[in-house]
């Protein structure tokens, strides 16, 4: 027998779309049939606005506008690593907290690109001596250092509780001056970026890397600072895991790769929404979260009489426009339901 399905049934789709994609999706679509056959039964309940250069994204703005009180504004800056760090059972109401990337800057007269840190293949090994050499200067100016994962690292000081920060996807593959912090706002992340750089040049690991034909390790990249506002120390944590959170289109998307994206979007239509839609035929509550580079859009379940109404009104709807088109089909087939809603995001 198979055992039952217990996942929760709200999905958060990052990279939903992004504005690369705009022309190439009016003109050749994508086959999403369980997302289009959901829409017409979800409503919007709530739309997170922003642009591309807003610094955060907009499906951690949708997380955690869902996680703590949705009627309370967002902080300004999104403290994402003090919400890791409290996770991971460290004391994040102490003080302010941010995610450490490690990362190859690509240095060019005109332009600092960020590689993107997926791409390090950085081994734990290595990592782990990078972490120990590292540690003590940013010690040195009250900065704690917590290991997590090879490429990713917990700060923890007073100075980054009121520091704003960028996404690290918001830089990946793109010149990062534009997204730095202002130096007054963060001085001493400065300095140490420039002495780690000179630490990290004569480290063996990266001498080794090298000749492996790797990327080095010669910069970092701060992001998801902040404290937890203190309403949010009673953080709930039993709702942290309610969440589906897919990253399917993630490297696609950051990369420019249309027909991988296309091909990892219809694939999640035909497992995950596929999956939800028949819970939903099923009677039970669906939620689904969907976040472009700019906007991000909740979706959920609509009341059973609005729903009905709804249907007829698409009903009606649909019959009019073919009635008024001679009943031929649209001239542009792509023009669909989960198309119209993507290219909003």
């Amino acid at each position: 027998m198979t055992p039952a399905d217990t996942s929760p049934a709200r999905v958060l789709i990052p990279f939903a779309f992004t504005s690369d994609f705009d022309e190439v999706l009016r003109r050749d679509g994508l086959s999403l049939p369980h997302l289009n056959a959901l829409l017409p039964h979800l409503a919007q309940r709530h739309w997170l606005e922003g642009d591309e250069l807003t610094p955060s994204l907009p499906h951690e703005r949708l997380w955690l506008h869902d996680l703590y009180n949705p009627s309370s504004p967002l902080p300004a800056s999104m403290p994402l690593a003090a919400l890791h760090a409290s996770q991971q059972g460290l004391d994040a109401a102490a003080s302010g907290w941010a995610f450490i990337h490690l990362c190859h800057w690509q240095v060019t007269p005109d332009r600092i690109v960020m590689g993107d840190p997926a791409h390090l293949q950085l081994d734990e090994a290595s990592a782990r001596a990078m972490f120990r050499v590292l540690q003590p200067w940013f010690a040195q100016d009250g900065i704690a250092l917590h290991w997590d994962t090879p490429t990713r690292w917990l700060a923890c000081s007073p100075l980054l509780a009121d520091l704003a920060t960028a996404s690290l996807e918001r830089v990946i593959q793109r010149d990062v001056r534009p997204w730095l912090p202002a130096v007054q706002a963060a001085p001493i992340l400065q300095r140490l970026q420039t002495e780690c750089q000179m630490l990290l040049y004569n480290l063996p690991e990266n001498d080794a890397r090298t000749a492996h034909g790797l990327p080095p390790v010669n910069a970092f990249w701060v992001s998801g600072s902040g404290a937890l506002p203190a309403d949010w120390n009673a953080a709930p944590a039993p709702r942290l895991p309610r969440w589906k959170n897919l990253d399917d289109l993630r490297h696609t998307a950051l990369h420019g790769d249309w027909y991988g994206w296309k091909t990892a979007w219809e694939h999640l239509d035909a497992t995950v929404l596929a999956d939800l839609r028949q819970r939903h035929e099923s009677g039970e509550p669906i939620t689904l979260g969907l976040a472009g580079e700019r906007h991000a859009v909740l979706l959920e379940t609509a009341p059973a009489a609005a729903d009905g109404l709804w249907s007829r009104w698409q009903g009606h709807w649909q019959t009019l426009r073919q009635r008024l088109s001679g009943a031929r089909t649209r001239n542009n087939a792509h023009d669909t339901p989960a198309t119209r809603l993507l290219l909003r995001l």
